[in-house]
């Protein structure tokens, strides 16, 4: 299974904590996180350098983007987690509910069926 890599990006360090826990659980899950960071402002220039295939995020980091601060963040697959709906979404289209730790990793992994 090819590795994805992901980056991590929340507005709560204590989420982005969780979130790389999560993915980093079970090492043969095929998904690496390569880093993390609080706004995507601030981690733009490393995000580019990093090169994730995934970005994993909290609605509330996306929430604040004006149109042309995010517009060459739709060429990568982002995941937006939402705890308030216990669910995430997919490149901002598909809607998952999210049950547990694994709903997550096959999200970000690239796994499971389409909605």
């Amino acid at each position: 299974m090819p590795e994805c890599r992901v980056y991590v990006l929340s507005s709560h360090p204590l989420f982005a904590e969780g979130l790389a826990s999560i993915l980093a659980h079970d090492r043969h899950n095929g998904v690496r996180v390569v880093g993390s960071g609080q706004s995507l402002q601030r981690c733009a220039g490393e995000i580019v350098a990093l090169r994730p295939d995934v970005i994993l995020c909290d609605t509330e980091v996306l929430r604040h983007l004006e149109g042309d601060e995010s517009a060459w963040l739709h060429r990568l697959r982002v995941v937006e987690v939402d705890l308030r709906e216990s669910q995430f979404r997919i490149d901002r289209s598909q809607t998952r509910t999210m049950r547990n730790g694994n709903d997550l990793i096959d999200a970000v992994a690239c796994k499971g069926t389409p909605v």
